[in-house]
Order: structure tokens, then C-alpha cells, then sequence
């Protein structure tokens, strides 16, 4: 059986999580950790965060949703996966949410841009050059097959 909250407490937590939530959006288990960070029971922090679930304050597909759509330019889909994942949310929505967005290039386009702020010459021949390059985009994320059409391109000449 579950121990009722305090009604002080609820409304000490639910104000909490409206000021936490006003300056930036939190997956439901971040909000989670802050609540109980800041001293919440963890009944407290789950009822809190249930109303905050109610009232459309928290909701982790749409974060995944916002999150892709601001990174995709600069991180492959594996690193983003892994991002919202660390964040506490749940393989089936991120993999959800990245189905439902289209790459349409921004992979190579993101690689690109690793590369030129790197300053990647493309016309380099030495192989250790060439290797160190492919290694950072490959620790970023990004598959073989993009990793390789970015290397072959003139990243200062390329526009999509």
C-alpha cells in the first residue's frame, strides 16, 4: 500500500517542478532526480511528476522530438540516441522519435561540418591524416558510408 503525500508536500514539489520547468524542458527522469535531489520522498517526486505528465509539463516524446530537430545538423543519429537515452528516456521512444524524422543528408551534412571545424583537407594523402580523421567522425557516431562520403567531398565548396 502505497503512504499518502502530505498535501503540503504535493504542492511544495509541484511548485518546484513548475519553476524547474520554466527556464527548460526535462525528460521525466531528470525531473525525477531533481525533485528527489531537492529532498522530495519518492512518492512525492512520482505523484509529482504523474501531475506533471496530466497537465502536458513533461513528455518525453516531444522532448526526443525537439532535441533531434535542434541536433540533427551537428550529430549523427547514433550520438543523439545516445544523448536522449543518458537523459533517462527510453530506447522505444528515441528509436520512435528518429523514425519519424527524416535524415534528408543531415547526417553528411553534420560530418561535413565536423570535418571544416576541424579543418579537414580533403586533398591531404598521408594516411595518418586520413585516419585520424575518420577516427574522430567515427567516435561522433557516424557510420562508415557517411564517414566516406564526407571525406571525398571539398568541405569548403559543399552546399546541399
Amino acid at each position: 500500500m502505497k503512504k499518502a503525500v502530505d498535501p503540503e508536500d504535493r504542492k511544495s514539489a509541484q511548485k518546484k517542478a513548475l519553476t524547474l520547468l520554466k527556464d527548460r524542458d526535462y525528460t521525466e527522469e531528470r525531473l525525477r532526480k531533481k525533485l528527489l535531489d531537492s529532498g522530495y520522498s519518492g512518492e512525492t517526486a512520482e505523484e509529482t511528476l504523474q501531475w506533471a505528465k496530466e497537465h502536458g509539463y513533461v513528455d518525453d516524446a516531444i522532448y526526443c522530438r525537439l532535441f533531434i530537430e535542434q541536433q540533427s545538423s551537428k550529430k549523427s543519429r547514433l550520438r543523439m540516441k545516445a544523448d536522449l537515452m543518458g537523459r533517462g528516456v527510453s530506447r522505444d521512444v528515441v528509436e520512435e522519435a528518429l523514425s519519424s524524422i527524416p535524415d534528408e543528408g543531415g547526417e553528411l551534412e553534420a560530418a561535413i561540418e565536423k570535418l571544416r571545424s576541424r579543418r579537414y583537407r580533403p586533398d591531404e594523402t598521408d594516411p595518418g591524416y586520413i585516419q585520424k580523421n575518420a577516427a574522430y567522425l567515427f567516435r561522433q557516431g557516424f557510420s562508415g558510408e557517411v564517414i566516406r562520403k564526407a571525406m571525398s567531398l571539398d568541405t569548403d565548396s559543399y552546399v546541399n
